[in-house]
């Protein structure tokens, strides 16, 4: 089959693009939550969208997949995620957390050993040296930042193991 490719803004048919990146990353990768799964999408400049706390979408459990532009800003138009053939609604995904949640455990001891041994290696290490070495391992290190560039999160995306942990739950 085809490999999905990141999506380009007005380069790329977007409800395409979108539901051919989300066909072959839903079913193939464990991921417990949204964040966890934007951390994925992320590399394919995706994300998955309740919109705000106030809004019509969140308010009905809804959900969009928007395109990214290279800075991760949303552009272009929301795709719900009940006009995309395969479904991939908000209870769907919550379907696939759970299971996700159980399932991805036996893979945690293999991301934890490549990062100790980093650390092991390289004791003073910065976080752009711990980066480049996990990706040699196949590990995606997704950091969350504010406006301002402070860090408030990060995310390991196993793309050996297909898993995503939180940096907290390590």
């Amino acid at each position: 089959g085809a490999t999905a490719q990141k999506i380009q803004y007005g380069k790329s048919e977007t409800k395409r693009g979108i539901a051919t990146v989300l066909d072959k990353m839903l079913p193939a990768y464990k991921y417990s939550s949204l964040p966890e799964l934007n951390a994925i999408l992320k590399g394919y400049n995706i994300i998955a969208d309740r919109g705000n706390e106030n809004s019509r979408t969140y308010k009905t459990g809804g959900l969009v997949y928007r395109v990214l532009d290279d800075k991760g800003r949303k552009v272009g138009i929301p795709i719900k995620a009940s006009a995309i053939y395969s479904r991939p609604t908000l209870k769907f995904l919550e379907g696939r957390f759970q299971q996700n949640q159980v399932e991805k455990q036996r893979h945690k001891p293999r991301l934890k050993n490549a990062i100790d041994y980093s650390f092991i290696k390289r004791p003073r290490q910065s976080l752009k040296e711990l980066i480049n070495a996990l990706s040699k391992e196949r590990i995606q290190v997704v950091l969350w930042q504010n406006e301002k560039g402070i860090i408030y999160g990060i995310t390991y995306v196993d793309h050996e193991a297909k898993c995503v942990f939180n940096g907290i739950d390590l």
